[in-house]
C-alpha cells in the first residue's frame, strides 16, 4: 500500500495526508515522510471513525462526556503571547487574589501589568512595594481618568499579541485564558466574561430590556453578543480601533467603553463573543460565580451608582445615533434561539442538581428571568412573568 501511495503521489508537494490506521499510523507516516518531507502527515486516529464506520467509537465523540469538553495541549505549563492588565480603583483588597488567579492560569501570561486610576476624593491607595514588583509594568495615576484610560494604557504598554484586561472585581477560573485562546483559534473576535444581549437597546441598562450570557447565563458553547464586560480578551492591535473617532463617547468618562469597543470592532468586521461557560466547570469561566456575586456589588461598583446608570443610557443612545445596531435588530431568529438555549441549559442543569424534595415541587426563575419555572413531580412548566 505504501509503495502504491509513493507511486501515485510520492513526487507531489503540499499534500495533506490523513492517516487513521491504529498503531500502523506511525509506521505509514514515517515511511511517507522519509520519501517526501514537503507534505503534511497527520495521524487522525479515531477522530474520523464517525465518517468511516458511521458510528461513535470513542467516549470523547459524545459531546456530553467530560472527555469531549477537554481542550488538549502538549505541555502542562507553557507560555503563549498573551499579556494581562489588572486594574485597581477603590477595591485594592481584590488585587492579590486577582494576581494569584492569573498566576494559576493553565496558560501563563507573558506579562502582567497594573493600572491604577486616581481617586477624586482626598485620599490615595498605596500598594506594598513587594506587591508592585510582581508586575512587569505599573502605572499609578495622580488623578481620575475614568474607565477608558486602562484600555489606552494597554494598547501603549502591552507587547504581547493578545491582551486580557480585567475589571478590579473579576476573579477568573484557572482555564480562562486557555478558554479564550482556544475560541480565538476557531473564530477571531473579542471575548468577554459577561455578555450583554440587547432587546430594546435604547432602554439599556433597564434590566427588562437585555439579558446576559457568561457566568450569569451559562451555555456550553460560544455565543455572539452585543458587547461584553468584566474582562476583555482580544488582539492588542485592535485596541487602536477603540480610539478612532470616539471622543464623543469618551466624554462620558466613567461609562460607555464596553459598548464602544464592540461597536468599533464590529465596524472592522470583528464580532464580540462569550466563550463557553459550562455549568459544571467554573475553571473555564471568566469569573467564579461566588466572587462575581459578592465583589461585583461592592458599594464602589460603577453600575450601582444611579447617576452612572443614567450616563449609560445616554452613552447608548449616542452610539445608536452614530449607527450601532443590536443583534436583535439584524437577526431575531438568533436571539430567539439563544434565549431558548439559555433556559433549556439552565433548566436541565438545575433539575440535575435539585434535592429530592425540590423535584416534587419547586418554583424558580428562568435564567433570563422572563419565566417562572414550576417543577411538579419531575414535570416542568414555564409561566411567563408579567
Amino acid at each position: 500500500m505504501i509503495e502504491q501511495i509513493k507511486k501515485d503521489f510520492g513526487n507531489q508537494n503540499n499534500i495533506l495526508y490523513v492517516v487513521s490506521a491504529g498503531p500502523m499510523s506511525e509506521v505509514i507516516i514515517a515511511k511517507l515522510y522519509e520519501n517526501n518531507k514537503n507534505n503534511c502527515y497527520i495521524d487522525f486516529g479515531s477522530s474520523i471513525d464517525s465518517f468511516i464506520h458511521q458510528k461513535l467509537t470513542r467516549t470523547y465523540m459524545n459531546e456530553n462526556s467530560n472527555y469531549a469538553k477537554q481542550n488538549c495541549y502538549m505541555l502542562k505549563e507553557y507560555n503563549l503571547d498573551v499579556g494581562v492588565v489588572l486594574t485597581a480603583y477603590k477595591k485594592p483588597q481584590n488585587l492579590r487574589m486577582q494576581l494569584e488567579a492569573i498566576k494559576n492560569q493553565t496558560i501563563k501570561p507573558k506579562e502582567i501589568l497594573l493600572f491604577q486610576d486616581g481617586i477624586a476624593q482626598d485620599y490615595r491607595i498605596h500598594f506594598n512595594d513587594d506587591l508592585l514588583k510582581e508586575f512587569d509594568v505599573v502605572k499609578i495615576c495622580d488623578q481620575n481618568y475614568g474607565v477608558w484610560e486602562r484600555f489606552d494604557f494597554a494598547r501603549k504598554e502591552v507587547k504581547s499579541k493578545y491582551v486580557c484586561i480585567f475589571d478590579d472585581d473579576t476573579i477568573p477560573g484557572s482555564r480562562w485564558l486557555e478558554n479564550c485562546l482556544t475560541q480565538m483559534c476557531v473564530q477571531e473576535g473579542l471575548y468577554g466574561t459577561i455578555g450583554i444581549v440587547l432587546i430594546n437597546p435604547e432602554n439599556y441598562p433597564n434590566s427588562k430590556d437585555y439579558f446576559r450570557v457568561g457566568w450569569d447565563g451559562n451555555l456550553n458553547y460560544t455565543a455572539k453578543v452585543d458587547f461584553v464586560g468584566h474582562s476583555w480578551f482580544l488582539k492588542t492591535e485592535w485596541l487602536d480601533y477603540m480610539f478612532e473617532d470616539t471622543d464623543k463617547f469618551q466624554e462620558f468618562k466613567v461609562v460607555g467603553e464596553d459598548i464602544a469597543l464592540s461597536y468599533k470592532l464590529k465596524q472592522k468586521g470583528i464580532e464580540t463573543f462569550v466563550p463557553p461557560h459550562p455549568y459544571d466547570n467554573q475553571e473555564l469561566w471568566g469569573s467564579y460565580k461566588k466572587y462575581a456575586q459578592t465583589l461585583g456589588v461592592d458599594v464602589n461598583a460603577v453600575s450601582l451608582n444611579p447617576d452612572n446608570m443614567t450616563k449609560m443610557n445616554c452613552a447608548m443612545k449616542k452610539i445608536i445615533k452614530d449607527g450601532f445596531k443590536a443583534i436583535s435588530q439584524t437577526d431575531r431568529d438568533y436571539i430567539f434561539n439563544l434565549r431558548k438555549n439559555l433556559d433549556k441549559y439552565y433548566m436541565h442543569n438545575n433539575v440535575k442538581n435539585m434535592k429530592p424534595i425540590e423535584k416534587v415541587l419547586s418554583v424558580r426563575n428562568s435564567q433570563t428571568k422572563k419565566y417562572k419555572i414550576i417543577s411538579l413531580l419531575g414535570i416542568q412548566f414555564k409561566i411567563k412573568r408579567i
